[in-house]
C-alpha cells in the first residue's frame, strides 16, 4: 500500500502502516478539537501585534521546515567530528512526547475529514484525505507533535553547529531557547551564539546557563551582546554537550525553539579621562542608539552606587539623527550615520529561518544626554534602559569613579607588571597611571628593536620619570622584537628564557643595543616573562644565571637579576646566589592564609616577590574580591615581602581597568589600599568590644585602622582624636561622638562586611592595648573570693602615667567591678595582680572583661581595653538543653565533655525564681562525651524565665554555675 503523503512527514518510529483503518480515541478527538479551535482563533483574531524593541529575526523549532528530506537531521546543521567529538553519538529530531505524537497521528484521518467539512460546508463520511493541509500540519507540528533536537550521549562530547547567518554592528543581539535533559549526570549542556567578523573569527560568545542531570523543559537565554564590535558580520548557533565526569557516560540533552533577537544597539559614553571625575565636577553621559524602530523612544538613565543603591534617575527622549528605511519588502535597510547613507542588510534573499517583519516601520538612530554632578567620592554605575522592562529591555552601564585630585602616597611593595606596549597602550600613558593609581614597583618590557630609536628614547624617559617619582623599575627581558626572533630559532613560550639565554653568542648581540641604552639607568632586570618558569628544575641553574650575570654586568654595574618561580616547587638555592630576587606566583591565586604560609616557609637569602592579582570578576562577587585583596595586602605588609605585582593590570577580567582603559570595579579599592598601606609600617590588631577584625598601620605619626565585621555591628571605643573614616571607595563613613558608662568620651561607628578605614588613630594608645595581656588562661571556679588576676602592663604613653584601672564584668564579678591604683613609668613593662571577687552564681565558661584606665601623663587619658577570660579550668564542660512535653515537667538534657582522665560526678541544685530549689545528681561521667537526660517536676508558670543552676563536682570542690531557660 502506498504510504499517504501526510504520514511520511513524521519520524519512522511514529509512522503507522494502515492509518485509514484507525479510529481516533476520545483523547485524540479532544486534541483535534482544541487544534481546530486554535486555528479558527488564529484566522479570526486581528493582526495587531504590538511592535517591540526586541525583534526576532531567526528561529529554529526543528519542525517540518527544518527537515525537508526527512532524515531526522536538521537541514543546514553540521556536527563537529574529532577525537573528543565521536561520530557515533546520536543526534536526531524527535518528539518531546512520543505518546502525544502517536495519538496525533492516529487522529489525522478524522482531522482531515473535519477540515474538509469546514471548508466545503458538508460532511462526507467516506472522505479520505490524501494529505493534511500544510497550514494545519504546521499547527499540528507546533502544538501537538512538537518535535525537538535530541543528543544522546555515550561518552565524549558533542557539538552541533547551525548555519551561518548575517548580522550587523548596527544592532545588539541575544538568543533564547528551550532545553531539557534526562539522566545527563556526567555532562553539561548549553547553547552558544557566536558573533564573528567577515573572516569568520569569533569576536564575542553569548552563552546560556548550563544544564545537567534530569530537568524538565525550561527557557534559557543569553545576555544581550554588550559590544558587538564594528566588524560584526556573521552569527552562528552551537549546541554544546561536554563531559565533567568521566565515569558517567550516558544521558540525553534536548534543544528546541531557538530564537535570535536583535534590538537597537545602545552605547554609553563620557568624555572623562578614565571615566574619573573630581567631586563636584560637572560632566555629561551620552547615550547613542542605533536601529530604533520608533521615532519617539524614551530612555531611562539611572545612577547607582557600588552597592546598587539608587541615587537618582532621569528620563530623556532620544533625538533622531537618521533617515527612513527602504520599503520593508526589500528587507534591506538604509541608515544615515553622520550624513552618509549606507545599506545595513545584504540585498540577496533572506537566509533560511529568517522571520519576516510585518508592516512598514522606520529604523532610525538617536542620542540622549544626561548632565551629572556627583559630590561624594566613590564608585558609581550610570545605566541606561530602553523599553519598559522584561524580555524587551536592553540596558547599558558604565562605571564612573569620583576621586579627589590628591597625589598618591608612597606605594611601598605594591606594583604592576605591564604588558608589551602597542598602539592601544603606549609608553606615554604609564607615568600618569602610576601617579593617579599608585605603584611602588613597575615592570616594563625593555627589549626593543635596535632600529626603533624612538622607542628607545621613550623608554629612557619613562625610566627616569618613574624613578624620580620614587618608583622601582624592573626591566623585563622576555621575547625579543619580532625582527630578531628568527635569530633564536623555534623556541616555545613555555620554555623561552632558559633556552633564549643559554648561549651568550646568541642573545648578547641581539640584546646589546637595549642594555647599552638603558643598562646604566636600570639596575633591576627580570629574566623571562611573568609566566615563564623555564628555570624551575634546571640543572646547573646557579652556573647558568652566574654566566648571564657576568655578561650583563658590563652594561649595568649595579645589576640585580630576578627569576620567576612557583610556590609548589622547591626554592632555588646557591651560595652565593647570582640572583637578587625570586618572584613566586600561583594559579589560581592563594588565599591570605595560604600566602602567609608560603611566605613564612620561603628562604630569605634574596628578595621575595609575589603576585597579587585581584580575583577575576566573572567568578567572584565584588565584596569577596575587595575583602580578599585587602587581606592579602595586609599579609604582604605583615610578612615583609619586598614587592607584590599585579600581572598585567590592564586585563579586563581583573576589573582594575576595562578593555577601553577606563576605570574598573577594583581600581578605587586598589588605590585606597595602596595609599594607606603602601608606605605604612605594620602595627597590628587590637581587641575591639564588638569583635571586629582589624589592623592598625602607621603612616609616620598618623595611625590608620582597617577593619570589618562579617556581622554588621557598631563599635564604641576611645582611639584618640579621630580625624575621619572612609570606605575603600573613598566615601565618608560617619563617626558619632559617644559617652562611656563612666562619662568619658568615646567614638561610635558602624562596621560591616565592607572594609572601613579609621583615620587619626592614636598609635600610643594602640600600643598600650597591644602590650596589655592577661597572664592566666582561666579562673578557678571553686574560689569566689581571694583570687587575683595577673596582668602585664607596659606604659606606651610618652610620659610616666599615674591613675587607676577598674575591672568591669557584671556577669563575673561581685559588685560588677574591682579597682587598683597604678603608677606606670614610660616604656617599662610591669606585672600586676588585680584583685577579683567572683560572683557565687557566675556561670562557667567565657566572660568579657573591660579594663577602664584613668591615667594622667602629659595629658589626661580615659580609655578602655577589652579582654575575655574563662571561668573554670576547661577540663569539664556541661552543655545544657531544656524542653517540655508536659506543662508540669521540665525535661533536661546535658552533654558532659570530660577532658580529664577521671570519672566525674556532680551534685546539682536548680534555683527557680520564687520556688524551692530542686536537687539532682549527674553521676559517673567517664572521660569523653556522655549524655544524661532527666525530668524535673517544675510547673510551667513563667515561660521564658531563667533559673540559676549550681553544679558542684564531688570529691573536688569545683563549682560550675549555669543559667537554664525554663
Amino acid at each position: 500500500m502506498k504510504t499517504p503523503k501526510f504520514e511520511s512527514q513524521f519520524p519512522r518510529h511514529l509512522r503507522c502502516a494502515h492509518p485509514r483503518r484507525l479510529r481516533p480515541t476520545t483523547a485524540a478527538v479532544t486534541r483535534v478539537a482544541v487544534a481546530i479551535v486554535s486555528i479558527l482563533g488564529l484566522l479570526t483574531s486581528p493582526a495587531a501585534a504590538k511592535e517591540r524593541h526586541a525583534e526576532r529575526i531567526f528561529h529554529w523549532d526543528f519542525q517540518r521546515a527544518s527537515d525537508r528530506n526527512f532524515d531526522q537531521k536538521p537541514d543546514g546543521w553540521k556536527r563537529r567530528q574529532d577525537r573528543q567529538h565521536p561520530a557515533y553519538i546520536d543526534m536526531r529530531i524527535t518528539t518531546r512526547s512520543a505518546e502525544t505524537a502517536r495519538t496525533a497521528i492516529a487522529a489525522q484521518a478524522t482531522l482531515a475529514s473535519w477540515m474538509h467539512m469546514w471548508r466545503t460546508g458538508r460532511w462526507e463520511p467516506n472522505y479520505i484525505a490524501e494529505s493534511v493541509p500544510d497550514s494545519l500540519a504546521e499547527v499540528l507540528d507546533q502544538t501537538v507533535i512538537n518535535t525537538c533536537l535530541e543528543i544522546s550521549m555515550d561518552g565524549g562530547a558533542a557539538e552541533l553547529v547551525g548555519p551561518r547567518f548575517p548580522m550587523e554592528n548596527r544592532y545588539s543581539y541575544s538568543m533564547s531557547a528551550e532545553m531539557n535533559c534526562e539522566q545527563l549526570d556526567g555532562h553539561w549542556a548549553w547553547i552558544e551564539l557566536r558573533l564573528m567578523n567577515a573572516a569568520g573569527e569569533v569576536i564575542q560568545v553569548l552563552r546560556t546557563d548550563r544544564m545537567a542531570g534530569t530537568q524538565a523543559w525550561q527557557s534559557v537565554h543569553t545576555e544581550i551582546a554588550s559590544h558587538s564590535g564594528e566588524d560584526l558580520k556573521w552569527g552562528q548557533v552551537h549546541l554544546m554537550v561536554e563531559p565533567h565526569n568521566s565515569t558517567v557516560l550516558a544521558g540525553a540533552a534536548r534543544f528546541d525553539a531557538i530564537s535570535i533577537y536583535r534590538m537597537p544597539r545602545l552605547s554609553l559614553h563620557t568624555p572623562l579621562k578614565y571615566h574619573i571625575a573630581e567631586p563636584g565636577e560637572a560632566f555629561e553621559v551620552r547615550c547613542e542608539a542605533m536601529g530604533i524602530r520608533e521615532n519617539a523612544t524614551d530612555v531611562q538613565f539611572v545612577l547607582r552606587d557600588h552597592l546598587g543603591e539608587l541615587i537618582r534617575k532621569h528620563a530623556a527622549q532620544l533625538q533622531v539623527t537618521t533617515a527612513d528605511d527602504l520599503p520593508p519588502s526589500s528587507d534591506s535597510h538604509v541608515a544615515s550615520v553622520d550624513g552618509q547613507v549606507r545599506s545595513t542588510l545584504p540585498a540577496e534573499p533572506p537566509p533560511p529561518h529568517y522571520v519576516s517583519r510585518r508592516g512598514p516601520h522606520r529604523s532610525v538612530d538617536g542620542h540622549a544626554a544626561w548632565q551629572l554632578t556627583i559630590d561624594q567620592p566613590g564608585l558609581y554605575r550610570v545605566g541606561v534602559q530602553m523599553a519598559a522592562g522584561g524580555a524587551d529591555a536592553q540596558q547599558r552601564e558604565l562605571l564612573i569613579g569620583v576621586m579627589p585630585p590628591r597625589r598618591q602616597r608612597p606605594a611601598g611593595p605594591f606594583g604592576w607588571s605591564l604588558p608589551p606596549f602597542d598602539a592601544h597602550f603606549g609608553i606615554e600613558a604609564v607615568p600618569d597611571l602610576v601617579n593617579r593609581f599608585g605603584a611602588g614597583w613597575v615592570k616594563i618590557p625593555v627589549w626593543f628593536d635596535p632600529a626603533d630609536t624612538a622607542t628607545a628614547e621613550k623608554l629612557v624617559a619613562l625610566i627616569e620619570r618613574l624613578q624620580s617619582q620614587g618608583t622601582q623599575v624592573v626591566g623585563k627581558l622576555d621575547q625579543p622584537p619580532p625582527r630578531l626572533r628568527e635569530t633564536f630559532g623555534d623556541i616555545t613560550d613555555h620554555h623561552y628564557a632558559v633556552n633564549l639565554f643559554r648561549d651568550p653568542q646568541d642573545w648578547e648581540p641581539a640584546l646589546e643595543p637595549a642594555l647599552t641604552r638603558i643598562g646604566m639607568k636600570l639596575p633591576w632586570f627580570q629574566i623571562g616573562g611573568d609566566g615563564d618558569h623555564s628555570f624551575v628544575g634546571q640543572p646547573e641553574l646557579a652556573e647558568t644565571v652566574a654566566a648571564l650575570r657576568t655578561r650583563m654586568q658590563a652594561y649595568s654595574q649595579e645589576l640585580k637579576l630576578a627569576l620567576n618561580w612557583t610556590w609548589l616547587d622547591p626554592p632555588p638555592s646557591a651560595v652565593p646566589a647570582p640572583w637578587s630576587a625570586i618572584h613566586y606566583n600561583a594559579s589560581p591565586q592563594t588565599t591570605a592564609a595560604e600566602l602567609e604560609k608560603y611566605i613564612n616557609g620561603s628562604p630569605r637569602e634574596h628578595e621575595l616577590w609575589v603576585t597579587i592579582d585581584p580575583l577575576e570578576g566573572h567568578q567572584y562577587a565584588l565584596l569577596d574580591r575587595v575583602r580578599d585583596l585587602t587581606q592579602r595586602m595586609l599579609t604582604i605588609k605583615r610578612s615583609g615581602v619586598s614587592a607584590a605585582f599585579v600581572i598585567n593590570p590592564l586585563r579586563p577580567e581583573l576589573r582594575l581597568f576595562t578593555a577601553q582603559m577606563t576605570i574598573g570595579e577594583m581600581l578605587i579599592p586598589w588605590r585606597e589600599l595602596v595609599n594607606h598601606l603602601g608606605g605604612a609600617d605594620y602595627v597590628g590588631p587590637i581587641e575591639l568590644p564588638g569583635g571586629s577584625t582589624n589592623c592598625v598601620l602607621a603612616n609616620g605619626d598618623e595611625g590608620v585602622m582597617l577593619l570589618w565585621n562579617d556581622r554588621p555591628t557598631h563599635e564604641q571605643i576611645y582611639l584618640g582624636e579621630l580625624s575621619g573614616a572612609s570606605d575603600l571607595f573613598g566615601r565618608q563613613v560617619p563617626l558619632e561622638a559617644a559617652t562611656s558608662e563612666r562619662g568619658t568620651p568615646e567614638t561610635r561607628f558602624a562596621v560591616g562586611p565592607w572594609p572601613t578605614i579609621i583615620h587619626g588613630v592614636d598609635l600610643d594608645l594602640v600600643r598600650f592595648h597591644q602590650q596589655f595581656a592577661l597572664r592566666v588562661e582561666a579562673l578557678d571556679s571553686s574560689r569566689v573570693s581571694g583570687q587575683t588576676l595577673p596582668v602585664a602592663i607596659t606604659n606606651c604613653l610618652p610620659q610616666t602615667a599615674t591613675g587607676t584601672v577598674t575591672i568591669i564584668s557584671p556577669t563575673l564579678l561581685s559588685g560588677d567591678r574591682s579597682e587598683l591604683p597604678l603608677q606606670l613609668p614610660a616604656g617599662v613593662p610591669q606585672q600586676r595582680e588585680l584583685p577579683l571577687f567572683i560572683r557565687n552564681d557566675a556561670s562557667a565558661g567565657e566572660h568579657r572583661l573591660r579594663f577602664d584606665f584613668d591615667l594622667m601623663a602629659h595629658k589626661p587619658y580615659h580609655f578602655s581595653i577589652h579582654r575575655r577570660t574563662t571561668l573554670g579550668s576547661g577540663e569539664i564542660e556541661l552543655i545544657w538543653d531544656t524542653s517540655r512535653s508536659q506543662a508540669e515537667q521540665l525535661e533536661v538534657r546535658v552533654e558532659v565533655h570530660n577532658n580529664s582522665e577521671q570519672t566525674v560526678s556532680f551534685d546539682c541544685k536548680l534555683f527557680p525564681p520564687g520556688r524551692p530549689y530542686l536537687r539532682f545528681r549527674i553521676t559517673d561521667s567517664k572521660p569523653g562525651v556522655s549524655i544524661h537526660e532527666l525530668k524535673l517536676p517544675l510547673p510551667d508558670e513563667d515561660p521564658g524565665a531563667e533559673a540559676w543552676l549550681r553544679c558542684e563536682q564531688l570529691d573536688s570542690g569545683r563549682v560550675l554555675n549555669y543559667r537554664l531557660q525554663l
